[in-house]
């Protein structure tokens, strides 16, 4: 439901996605040095190949990932990440998928599909998973009665009135 402009940035280097409606300003610059596509590293991108492994529009360069996901669910990562996509083994029933993404996409994409599939590589962004899961289960899966009340407490304190109907643990 957005449109994004995809340009190089000539202070990073890196091809870079804005969304439209949060550009507040444009200038017409009185110079045209900036360096066309072709002299850059970006030469042979084509739109598709950097849709394919920037689907959330995340800035960054690809890494290859490897993902272990379930048989049924294969077209979630051609979905997201297109065609290019490598199957280097099946075993129960689940695949291990190869193909290239940024870490930031990969991390949202997987945190998506969390139920069905697993970040193998790279280790660090596993690292993060892991760090996320962990703060995700400190959130949800509270279940003595003492912290979910004072979870409460601090809520109400920090934005006024909260009134709980039932709590169902």
């Amino acid at each position: 439901g957005f449109y994004y402009l995809i340009a190089n940035n000539e202070d990073s280097g890196e091809i870079e996605s804005i969304r439209i409606d949060r550009i507040d300003s444009v200038e017409k610059l009185v110079t045209t040095h900036g360096t066309p596509m072709r002299e850059t590293e970006f030469r042979d991108t084509t739109l598709k190949k950097y849709m394919t492994s920037h689907p959330f529009l995340s800035s960054g360069k690809p890494v290859q990932a490897h993902v272990l996901i379930d048989e049924g669910c294969i077209t979630d990562i051609t979905d997201t990440f297109g065609d290019a996509i490598d199957i280097l083994e099946m075993k129960d029933n689940r695949y291990t998928a190869a193909f290239y993404s940024t870490e930031e996409d990969l991390f949202r994409w997987a945190l998506l599909h969390a139920d069905h599939a697993i970040v193998l590589k790279p280790q660090h962004l596993r690292n993060r998973l892991r760090k996320a899961a962990k703060s995700l289960s400190l959130a949800y899966c509270v279940t003595n009665d003492d912290q979910v009340n004072a979870m409460v407490q601090k809520t109400a304190d920090g934005y006024g009135i909260l009134a709980i109907v039932s709590r169902d643990l």
